[in-house]
């Protein structure tokens, strides 16, 4: 039982106070009245975001292998706005409820897990991980939606002194459309993005 590690960690939801401030104005200086004047809108507000419950467990094997493993639940649906002391009446309470509907109708719980495997020979060390972030939308394809990761490093560690090298590929799949129409006939666009990472870290312990 040594060798092996089991932890359970919970997250409690982080609750901020935002101030959203924006500006909109009209440019007609194609017109006799020249350009009209800006006007500032102020809108502050609650914010509160989901809870998160994360399984995580490691072996050792015969003192120079690990392998870890995490799992994550967040319910992503349960993100919550709420009106503040300076909220403006009617208007910004019927945003607010909007806001909290459209959570509730177009996000969900999803759950994220990561694997991993490190093997040290002597003084460098070998690493290799795979993760996936699940989607929380609740339209189209959630496999397809999934944020995939990809890593693998190596390591040089002697005496007080280390080095690693890490590389991390990253890729999100999304989808966007320019409007909306009510019978849902607007046209979308699937878009795939891909990060590649490259890490290098000197360290010195004390």
């Amino acid at each position: 039982m040594g060798n092996f590690r089991l932890g359970l960690t919970l997250q409690t939801p982080t609750w901020f106070v935002i101030d959203d401030t924006y500006t909109e104005g009209l440019d007609n200086r194609g017109t006799a009245r020249g350009r009209s004047d800006s006007k500032t809108y102020d809108f502050t507000y609650n914010l509160r975001t989901p809870l998160k419950g994360s399984l995580g467990a490691s072996y050792i094997i015969a003192g120079q292998a690990l392998i870890s493993a995490d799992v994550d639940f967040v319910d992503y649906s349960s993100i919550r706005f709420s009106a503040n002391e300076g909220f403006n009446g009617v208007n910004d309470m019927t945003t607010i409820n909007n806001n909290n509907r459209n959570v509730k109708d177009n996000y969900k719980s999803a759950v994220n897990y990561r694997v991993g495997a490190e093997y040290k020979i002597n003084t460098v060390s070998l690493r290799a991980g795979y993760g996936v972030n699940g989607s929380p939308y609740k339209t189209g394809d959630a496999d397809l939606l999934d944020t995939k990761m990809y890593s693998g490093g190596i390591g040089y560690r002697v005496s007080n002194y280390y080095l690693d090298l890490a590389y991390q590929r990253v890729e999100v799949n999304n989808t966007s459309t320019p409007y909306t129409l009510a019978d849902k006939s607007e046209p979308i666009a699937d878009t795939k993005l891909t990060k590649n990472n490259v890490f290098l870290t000197f360290g010195i312990r004390f």
